[in-house]
């Protein structure tokens, strides 16, 4: 479909990725690599994406964390990843999250753009991990 719309004319791209709610009960970490490299070589594939976390689950840290790990493979991307929060409980699930990103040394600062509906608009952070780097057991 992203072929066929941009033959049309129409600039399309997608992001590759497990998204937390999408998350299988057989799914495990060491299928992400097989699951998702295939969309990376794709030139329509901007980033991996929408990653993160909604409950945070063992399971979705070690989903999250597993698609972390292929930030080599983004490094023609510029590194980027999609990254979800959640709907519940935002702040402490944000939180987490950053300090997972944190965990892996290939990843230097982390944007994030949040849209704050009370407001009405994107509030954008720049955010340097400054969380010790001793990565944490990926498995």
């Amino acid at each position: 479909m992203i072929y066929d719309l941009n033959n049309q004319g129409l600039s399309c791209y997608y992001l590759a990725g497990v998204h937390p709610r999408c998350i299988t009960p057989d799914l495990r970490p060491h299928h992400i690599q097989d699951l998702l490299l295939r969309y990376l070589e794709d030139p329509m594939c901007l980033c991996i994406g929408e990653i993160g976390l909604e409950t945070g689950s063992a399971i979705e840290e070690n989903i999250f964390s597993a698609q972390l790990q292929l930030q080599d493979a983004v490094t023609d991307m510029a590194g980027k990843f999609g990254i979800h929060t959640p709907r519940g409980n935002k702040g402490a699930r944000t939180e987490r999250t950053l300090a997972l990103l944190s965990s892996f040394p290939g990843i230097e600062t982390i944007s994030v753009r949040v849209y704050d509906k009370f407001m009405g608009k994107i509030i954008s952070i720049k955010h340097k991990p400054d969380i010790p780097r001793n990565p944490p057991s990926h498995g």
